[in-house]
Protein backbone atom coordinates (compact mmCIF):
# COMPACT_ATOMS: atom_id res chain seq x y z
CA UNK A 1 0.00 0.00 0.00
CA UNK A 2 3.08 2.46 0.46
CA UNK A 3 5.73 1.73 -2.14
CA UNK A 4 7.59 4.61 -0.55
CA UNK A 5 8.66 2.71 2.44
CA UNK A 6 9.45 -0.46 0.34
CA UNK A 7 13.65 -1.00 1.24
CA UNK A 8 13.89 -5.00 0.54
CA UNK A 9 11.54 -6.09 -2.92
CA UNK A 10 11.23 -10.03 -3.94
CA UNK A 11 8.17 -11.24 -6.00
CA UNK A 12 8.01 -13.43 -8.96
CA UNK A 13 6.24 -13.60 -11.82
CA UNK A 14 4.78 -16.36 -14.28
CA UNK A 15 2.76 -16.89 -17.38
CA UNK A 16 1.39 -19.15 -19.54
CA UNK A 17 0.29 -17.85 -23.12
CA UNK A 18 -0.48 -19.89 -26.01
CA UNK A 19 -1.07 -18.00 -29.83
CA UNK A 20 -3.67 -15.42 -29.61
CA UNK A 21 -4.75 -15.80 -25.72
CA UNK A 22 -2.88 -14.90 -22.52
CA UNK A 23 -4.39 -18.10 -20.66
CA UNK A 24 -2.50 -17.26 -16.99
CA UNK A 25 -0.62 -14.67 -15.70
CA UNK A 26 0.65 -14.24 -11.73
CA UNK A 27 3.15 -11.28 -10.40
CA UNK A 28 3.17 -12.13 -6.42
CA UNK A 29 5.40 -12.87 -3.39
CA UNK A 30 6.08 -15.86 -1.60
CA UNK A 31 2.77 -16.20 0.18
CA UNK A 32 0.37 -16.43 -2.87
CA UNK A 33 -2.31 -19.14 -2.50
CA UNK A 34 -3.68 -21.65 -4.87
CA UNK A 35 -0.76 -20.81 -7.96
CA UNK A 36 -1.81 -24.26 -9.36
CA UNK A 37 -3.48 -24.06 -13.20
CA UNK A 38 -6.22 -26.77 -13.51
CA UNK A 39 -6.56 -27.52 -17.34
CA UNK A 40 -9.69 -24.69 -18.46
CA UNK A 41 -12.93 -26.32 -19.54
CA UNK A 42 -14.14 -23.37 -20.34
CA UNK A 43 -13.67 -20.42 -23.04
CA UNK A 44 -11.06 -18.41 -20.98
CA UNK A 45 -13.63 -15.60 -20.23
CA UNK A 46 -14.88 -15.48 -23.84
CA UNK A 47 -11.21 -14.25 -24.93
CA UNK A 48 -10.84 -13.34 -28.81
CA UNK A 49 -8.82 -16.27 -30.18
CA UNK A 50 -10.25 -18.77 -27.25
CA UNK A 51 -12.16 -21.88 -27.61
CA UNK A 52 -15.38 -22.13 -26.59
CA UNK A 53 -14.38 -25.69 -25.19
CA UNK A 54 -11.28 -24.29 -23.21
CA UNK A 55 -8.12 -26.53 -23.55
CA UNK A 56 -7.86 -29.00 -26.51
CA UNK A 57 -5.48 -31.83 -26.98
CA UNK A 58 -2.43 -30.54 -28.47
CA UNK A 59 -2.84 -26.97 -27.61
CA UNK A 60 0.61 -25.35 -27.21
CA UNK A 61 1.37 -23.27 -24.21
CA UNK A 62 4.86 -21.26 -23.73
CA UNK A 63 5.66 -21.35 -20.27
CA UNK A 64 7.90 -17.55 -18.92
CA UNK A 65 8.62 -17.01 -15.30
CA UNK A 66 11.48 -15.58 -13.30
CA UNK A 67 12.20 -14.09 -10.16
CA UNK A 68 13.06 -10.83 -8.72
CA UNK A 69 15.48 -9.77 -5.46
CA UNK A 70 15.97 -6.09 -5.14
CA UNK A 71 17.48 -5.74 -1.42
CA UNK A 72 18.68 -2.47 -0.49
CA UNK A 73 22.20 -1.40 -0.94
CA UNK A 74 22.66 -4.77 -3.03
CA UNK A 75 22.89 -5.45 -6.46
CA UNK A 76 19.54 -6.69 -8.08
CA UNK A 77 19.08 -10.12 -9.02
CA UNK A 78 17.20 -11.55 -11.62
CA UNK A 79 16.48 -15.24 -13.00
CA UNK A 80 13.82 -16.34 -15.72
CA UNK A 81 13.01 -19.56 -17.62
CA UNK A 82 11.22 -21.00 -20.09
CA UNK A 83 9.13 -23.75 -21.63
CA UNK A 84 6.85 -25.31 -24.20
CA UNK A 85 3.80 -27.23 -22.87
CA UNK A 86 1.29 -29.21 -24.57
CA UNK A 87 -1.93 -30.34 -23.61
CA UNK A 88 -2.37 -34.22 -23.52
CA UNK A 89 -4.89 -36.78 -24.20
CA UNK A 90 -7.64 -36.67 -21.25
CA UNK A 91 -7.17 -39.32 -19.15
CA UNK A 92 -3.65 -40.06 -19.72
CA UNK A 93 -2.07 -38.58 -16.47
CA UNK A 94 1.07 -38.82 -18.30
CA UNK A 95 2.18 -35.09 -17.16
CA UNK A 96 5.92 -35.53 -17.34
CA UNK A 97 8.63 -33.00 -18.53
CA UNK A 98 10.44 -34.40 -21.69
CA UNK A 99 13.87 -32.73 -23.35
CA UNK A 100 12.81 -30.54 -26.14
CA UNK A 101 12.28 -32.70 -29.00
CA UNK A 102 13.00 -35.52 -27.63
CA UNK A 103 9.59 -37.20 -28.20
CA UNK A 104 6.59 -37.06 -31.01
CA UNK A 105 3.81 -34.09 -29.70
CA UNK A 106 -0.03 -34.54 -30.22
CA UNK A 107 -1.20 -31.69 -31.98
CA UNK A 108 -4.64 -30.39 -32.67
CA UNK A 109 -5.69 -32.02 -36.20
CA UNK A 110 -4.04 -35.23 -34.43
CA UNK A 111 -1.04 -35.14 -36.37
CA UNK A 112 2.07 -35.50 -34.26
CA UNK A 113 5.52 -33.69 -34.26
CA UNK A 114 8.89 -32.98 -32.48
CA UNK A 115 8.28 -29.56 -33.19
CA UNK A 116 5.47 -27.40 -34.39
CA UNK A 117 6.17 -23.83 -36.59
CA UNK A 118 2.64 -21.97 -34.73
CA UNK A 119 1.86 -18.34 -36.42
CA UNK A 120 1.94 -16.05 -33.91
CA UNK A 121 -1.73 -14.59 -34.60
CA UNK A 122 -3.27 -17.29 -36.19
CA UNK A 123 -5.92 -15.92 -38.64
CA UNK A 124 -4.13 -12.52 -39.18
CA UNK A 125 -5.90 -11.02 -42.34
CA UNK A 126 -3.95 -8.18 -43.81
CA UNK A 127 -4.98 -5.86 -45.98
CA UNK A 128 -3.81 -5.17 -49.81
CA UNK A 129 -0.80 -2.97 -50.08
CA UNK A 130 0.45 -4.08 -46.25
CA UNK A 131 3.92 -5.19 -45.39
CA UNK A 132 4.06 -8.70 -44.46
CA UNK A 133 7.19 -9.93 -42.78
CA UNK A 134 7.05 -13.89 -41.43
CA UNK A 135 7.42 -14.57 -37.90
CA UNK A 136 6.70 -17.62 -36.08
CA UNK A 137 6.87 -19.33 -32.72
CA UNK A 138 8.72 -22.61 -32.53
CA UNK A 139 7.52 -25.38 -29.94
CA UNK A 140 9.14 -27.13 -27.85
CA UNK A 141 12.20 -24.67 -28.39
CA UNK A 142 14.48 -26.85 -30.89
CA UNK A 143 16.95 -25.44 -33.13
CA UNK A 144 15.67 -25.70 -36.61
CA UNK A 145 15.74 -24.38 -40.00
CA UNK A 146 12.92 -23.19 -41.54
CA UNK A 147 11.68 -22.11 -45.33
CA UNK A 148 8.37 -19.78 -44.94
CA UNK A 149 6.68 -19.71 -49.00
CA UNK A 150 4.07 -17.03 -49.47
CA UNK A 151 1.99 -17.97 -52.69
CA UNK A 152 -0.18 -15.42 -54.35
CA UNK A 153 -2.96 -15.96 -56.34
CA UNK A 154 -1.06 -14.85 -59.61
CA UNK A 155 1.56 -17.60 -59.05
CA UNK A 156 4.45 -15.30 -57.40
CA UNK A 157 5.87 -17.20 -54.58
CA UNK A 158 8.01 -14.89 -51.87
CA UNK A 159 10.21 -16.95 -49.98
CA UNK A 160 12.20 -16.86 -46.68
CA UNK A 161 14.59 -18.93 -45.43
CA UNK A 162 16.66 -19.02 -41.46
CA UNK A 163 17.35 -20.50 -38.33
CA UNK A 164 14.92 -20.33 -35.31
CA UNK A 165 16.74 -18.30 -32.55
CA UNK A 166 17.50 -19.44 -28.62
CA UNK A 167 14.23 -17.97 -27.81
CA UNK A 168 12.08 -20.15 -29.98
CA UNK A 169 11.40 -17.63 -32.72
CA UNK A 170 12.08 -17.30 -36.78
CA UNK A 171 11.72 -13.76 -37.58
CA UNK A 172 12.22 -13.35 -41.53
CA UNK A 173 14.37 -10.89 -42.93
CA UNK A 174 12.70 -10.16 -46.00
CA UNK A 175 9.64 -7.98 -45.98
CA UNK A 176 6.87 -7.78 -48.80
CA UNK A 177 4.49 -5.80 -49.87
CA UNK A 178 0.48 -7.55 -50.62
CA UNK A 179 -0.91 -6.03 -53.91
CA UNK A 180 -3.24 -8.72 -54.71
CA UNK A 181 -5.92 -10.69 -52.39
CA UNK A 182 -5.82 -14.37 -50.88
CA UNK A 183 -2.33 -15.05 -50.16
CA UNK A 184 -1.62 -17.81 -48.23
CA UNK A 185 1.74 -19.16 -46.62
CA UNK A 186 3.12 -22.92 -46.83
CA UNK A 187 5.73 -23.88 -44.65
Amino acid sequence: MFPEYITDLQYWYGSAPRPGVNSRFIVSHDNIRAPYWPINPNSFGGQIGASNKGDLLGDIYRLLGGVVIRNNGQTPMYAGYQASAFILPKGTNNNRIAAAGAEDLPSPDGVPARFFLVPIRPGMVYPVGATFGAVLQIDPVVPCSVVFKLMAPNGTTFIATGSGDQYGYFIAADRWHLTSQGCGPTL
